[in-house]
């Protein structure tokens, strides 16, 4: 950043508040030179002009972040702390019809699980939370009638990945890979490739116990075949049900260690060295299925 150069949108957020992020992959400032470059690995640093300034305030800088700068629920919650309900509330109110104001007041009582006390009506033609020519979006978004937001997000407040359509993606989606598989298929003599499938399936298997340093039974090892055999065969919405997830996690795990629904207690996550602690813990309250 040159020295006449001033953060906006989350850039100016995370400074003005001192938050604890991750790096963000869209860095924004205002200066008198436009331009855009990738110097930092996986970032974009945009120079706007001077007319992009969008005031002072903090909703102002969140309604620039919306409009210009990547998507980031991170940054939006701790923000949203900062600012406090009653702040979010009278912005809300003082332009109910709005866009932006909508967006902001939908993902602060998604985010917080909370009901902001509005005393006037939001209007305003529904309005995606997420561009879908720049994102990857929810295939059926969740209409919001009290704030007229299509919720396309990929997940909820516990559990939302949020994808860009980079250039890399873009190539990725558009390619029929199903269709090259079988062109590749129909080259080979089926026995082939059929003894190179079972390879690769009991190959992955032995990998995944070696990660947890375990020596799986062959009956593990063959229902962990079967589970990856099995990958992809049933819709998304149904593999991600959890009483889908508790009986793939019974399907490979042995029966001692079998549950009968999401975890509710904590897990630890790594290794640790004696006298430290773990690397990482999953809170009390996620719910996951795994061993």
């Amino acid at each position: 950043m040159e020295e006449n150069e001033r953060p906006v949108g989350y850039k100016w957020l995370v400074k003005e508040y001192g938050l604890s992020t991750f790096p963000l992959s869209h860095e924004s400032h205002i200066g008198a030179r436009t331009r855009s470059d990738a110097t930092k690995p996986g970032v974009i640093q945009e120079v706007f002009p001077q007319k992009y300034w969008p005031g002072n305030g903090p909703f102002d800088h969140l309604v620039f972040a919306l409009k210009y700068d990547d998507f980031n629920l991170d940054v939006l919650r701790q923000s949203f702390e900062q600012l406090g309900a009653d702040r979010v509330r009278q912005y809300v109110e003082s332009q109910p019809n709005g866009k932006y104001a909508r967006q902001l007041g939908y993902l602060y009582e998604m985010l917080n699980e909370v009901t902001l006390d509005l005393s006037v009506a939001i209007g305003g033609a529904y309005v995606d939370l997420l561009d879908p020519e720049k994102y990857l979006v929810a295939a059926t978004p969740v209409k919001n009638a009290r704030w007229h937001v299509n919720d396309n997000l990929l997940g909820s407040m516990r559990f939302c990945p949020t994808v860009r359509k980079s250039p890399a993606i873009r190539a990725l989606a558009g390619t029929d890979f199903t269709s090259q598989l079988h062109a590749f298929k129909d080259k080979v003599d089926p026995a082939l490739f059929q003894r190179a499938v079972d390879y690769l399936y009991f190959k992955e298997t032995r990998s995944s116990f070696e990660i947890e340093r375990e020596t799986p039974t062959a009956d593990r090892e063959q229902r962990f075949v079967r589970a990856l055999h099995d990958a992809g065969k049933i819709p998304l919405e149904d593999m991600l049900a959890e009483a889908t997830l508790t009986g793939l996690q019974n399907l490979i795990v042995e029966k001692r260690y079998a549950q009968s629904g999401f975890r509710d207690w904590q897990n630890d996550v790594g290794e640790s060295m004696p006298g430290r602690p773990p690397i990482m813990a999953l809170p009390t309250s996620a719910p996951v299925a795994g061993w």
